[in-house]
């Protein structure tokens, strides 16, 4: 797998190198830059992506100075992804159900936004995994996030301690088969 300094495929006569990042804080855990850049090497796409750790009071004039400066797309994580949506001028339908977004990028000067961690999240259980999930109960705990990332769906993620004031009875309420979680993404 490439390192995060050889992150960039080589232009071609036809193509440009095109700029992408993750931005996020903390991000030095993020293997962004080596997966795009395994990607754009087999698909033989001239791009460049980084990661950058944010400071929280930069982050809507780091987006506006990536994109300025001809950036192609961002990622969005945490702590970010709620301001990205608030700064986005059209939203997906997923982003709009979540009320977060992963994804910006500029379209004939509108800023867009998109959530892809629902779709990805049942991809990568069904096909990556291979988990034998139909039917089931599905509960995500995690120490960041919000509910409503995954659209129309009632996950339950929490903050690290949250979870123990919970009783069974509210965890049977919310929890939802596999089979809701696919149809509520896919149908």
């Amino acid at each position: 797998m490439p390192d995060d300094n050889n992150n960039a495929a080589r232009p071609t006569a036809h193509n440009q190198l095109t700029s992408y990042a993750v931005f996020g804080n903390p991000i030095a855990h993020s293997l962004s830059p080596a997966i795009h850049a395994a990607f754009a090497q087999q698909t033989q796409q001239p791009i460049r992506y980084d990661k950058a750790c944010i400071e929280l009071p930069a982050f809507e004039s780091a987006v506006h100075q990536f994109f300025h400066s001809g950036g192609g797309g961002l990622n969005i994580t945490v702590p970010f992804k709620q301001r990205a949506f608030a700064m986005a001028t059209e939203l997906s339908e997923a982003a709009a159900k979540a009320g977060a977004v992963n994804t910006l990028y500029y379209q004939d000067g509108v800023l867009y936004g998109d959530n892809t961690d629902g779709a990805g999240l049942c991809r990568d259980l069904t096909n990556n995994l291979r988990w034998p999930v139909a039917g089931k109960r599905l509960l995500v705990l995690g120490a960041g996030g919000r509910i409503g990332l995954v659209p129309r769906i009632r996950l339950i993620l929490f903050r690290l301690g949250e979870y123990a004031s919970l009783s069974q009875k509210d965890l049977s309420r919310n929890a939802m088969t596999f089979s809701d979680v696919h149809e509520a993404i896919y149908v």
